[in-house]
C-alpha cells in the first residue's frame, strides 16, 4: 500500500500546486532520523533463545550508520521518528521448531479529506509499513542461527536503502529544507510532565 504513497514538501498547498516537490516512494526510508526498536519474542519451547543478542546487533547496525535508536518511548512517531520491530512467532511441533520471522519499520500517516461542496473535513490516521522482510524457519534444535542471519540481513537491507536514498537529489533537497532536529526527540515521560505542569497552572 505504501509503495504508491508519495510524501510532499509543501511550499503552497497540499493540492499539488506548482512549487510542491513530490518525493518518490523510495525516499520514505531516506528521511528517517531516529528509530525506536522493539523485539517481540512470541516463540515458545526454547526455539529462540538469543533475542537479546539480536536486538543489540540490530541497534548497533542502526547506530553505526547514523540512525540513533531511542532508549525510551518517544512522545510522537512520524516519518522521521519510526517504529522498528523485530518479531518472531513459533513453537515446537513433532520435535521440530517452526518459527515465522518479520522485521518491519513503520510510521504513522495522516490524511485529511475536505468536501469541495460542503467544506466538511474528515481526518484519518493509520500506520503504514515503510520497510518489511518476512521469512519462515524450522530446525530440530532451535532457530537461533537462522534468525540471527535473517535479522542481520534485513536490518542491513534497510540501512543500505537509507544510505542510497540519502544520496538522491530529492532527499538532499528535503534535508536542506528540513534539517535533522537538534537534540533527541521528546519522550512520552517528558510530554506527560509538561501536560501535568499545564494542568497545575489552571
Amino acid at each position: 500500500m505504501l509503495g504508491a504513497l508519495s510524501l510532499s514538501l509543501i511550499s503552497g498547498s497540499a493540492s499539488g500546486e506548482q512549487g510542491d516537490t513530490f518525493l518518490p516512494s523510495q525516499a520514505r526510508v531516506g528521511i528517517v532520523d531516529f528509530a525506536y526498536l522493539e523485539v517481540s519474542d512470541q516463540v515458545s519451547d526454547n526455539c529462540w533463545t538469543n533475542s537479546d543478542t539480536i536486538r543489540a546487533k540490530s541497534r548497533l547496525s542502526f547506530e553505526r550508520e547514523g540512525i540513533p535508536v531511542l532508549g525510551y518511548d518517544p512522545a510522537f512517531f512520524g516519518t522521521r521518528v519510526v517504529f522498528a520491530k523485530v518479531t518472531a512467532f513459533g513453537f515446537r511441533t513433532s520435535g521440530v521448531c517452526a518459527v515465522s520471522a518479520r522485521f518491519s519499520v513503520s510510521a504513522p500517516v495522516d490524511n485529511r479529506w475536505v468536501s469541495s461542496e460542503t467544506g466538511e473535513g474528515y481526518y484519518l490516521d493509520y500506520w503504514a509499513t515503510v520497510f518489511e522482510r518476512n521469512s519462515i524457519f524450522s530446525n530440530g534444535t532451535n532457530v537461533n542461527q537462522q534468525l540471527a542471519e535473517f535479522y542481520e540481513a534485513a536490518v542491513s537491507d534497510f540501512v543500505s536503502d537509507w544510505i542510497s536514498a540519502n544520496r538522491t537529489e530529492e532527499v538532499r533537497r528535503f534535508r536542506q529544507n528540513f534539517p535533522k532536529q537538534d537534540g533527541m526527540p521528546m519522550s512520552q515521560e517528558e510530554l506527560d510532565a509538561w501536560i501535568a505542569s499545564l494542568a497545575g497552572q489552571e
